[in-house]
């Protein structure tokens, strides 16, 4: 273990069968914490807990969908029901979805991106927070600001879509 940093937390992480959510969910497992691996992508996610557990660490795959409600009530309870309690959430779902101008992106893309990279935040949040203030702590990580560091004149609707994450949903938090 790496350290005791997070010993016995539990911490769900979306988007994390690769990338930034794989390092996140790997961390906070060598800290010790137990870890909900979430994704879409259920084969990378597997493997990204089985790579936990092969260390020593506590992990569960998910699948999950950020886009839809109850993927995300699921992955709570899931976390609450496996581990008995939920300490860490973080959202790191997104998607930068093309790289289009505002007046080009049709209805269906905005709907799309907004339900992951906003909603799913919101969502999330207002799943955890009952629980974080039962216990009275809590921690809940956006990872949005990234994709601004990203920006083109051509991603202005996605960069919308961070600002409202990020500002939003997690400062109100």
């Amino acid at each position: 273990m790496f350290n005791q940093q997070n010993q016995e937390k539990v911490a769900v992480v979306t988007g994390a069968a690769s990338g930034m959510g794989k390092a996140i969910a790997e961390l906070y497992a060598k800290e010790g914490a137990k870890v909900i691996v979430a994704d879409l992508n259920i084969e990378g996610a597997e493997e990204v807990a089985q790579g936990i557990i092969n260390n020593g660490g506590v992990a569960k795959a998910l699948q999950v969908n950020v886009a839809k409600l109850e993927d995300i009530e699921n992955m709570i309870d899931t976390a609450v029901s496996e581990y008995g309690t939920l300490d860490v959430l973080v959202n790191n779902a997104g998607i930068m979805y093309g790289f289009e101008a505002v007046g080009e992106v049709n209805d269906e893309r905005w709907d799309l991106v907004f339900d992951i990279n906003t909603k799913s935040v919101m969502r999330s949040i207002r799943k955890a927070l009952p629980i974080f203030l039962e216990k009275g702590v809590g921690s809940s990580e956006e990872i949005a600001k990234v994709a601004l560091f990203l920006a083109s004149e051509d991603s202005s609707f996605v960069n919308g879509t961070v600002i409202t994450a990020d500002a939003g949903w997690t400062s109100a938090f």
